[in-house]
């Protein structure tokens, strides 16, 4: 299934969707996860941080990152936000399997990186 959500820069669009789709799994005793890309290091440490903190845990429980040179995630993290070139990088290595564990995969802020790179 694929979706486009639009709205106003801050209005909660990469911190509230993730959170809801987390509620649906959790609702439905899912074991799935979600994965959400950014476009750099920087906003995908910053919105986990951010996540965690709004759910009441600290980065690396429930909510977590991984980016080129760190992570910040455990065997609990269910909401794993990535560099679109990490998750490029794991789909390279690991093919399909990759994403085996994700029942939601969200590429956020996909025009930031295609406008940076001239198209």
């Amino acid at each position: 299934m694929s979706m486009s959500h639009t709205g106003e820069t801050g209005c909660g669009k990469s911190t509230g969707v993730p959170q809801a789709l987390l509620e649906d799994l959790l609702a439905s005793n899912s074991t799935l996860n979600v994965l959400i890309t950014q476009p750099r290091r920087l906003a995908a440490v910053a919105i986990a941080e951010h996540v965690a903190e709004e759910r009441g845990g600290a980065c690396g429980g429930e909510v977590g990152y991984s980016i080129g040179g760190g992570h910040m995630a455990s065997g609990s993290t269910r909401v794993l936000f990535v560099t679109a070139g990490v998750l490029l990088e794991r789909l390279r290595q690991q093919g399909e399997a990759a994403l085996r564990h994700f029942k939601y995969v969200i590429v956020d802020e996909v025009h930031e990186r295609s406008s940076e790179n001239g198209g």
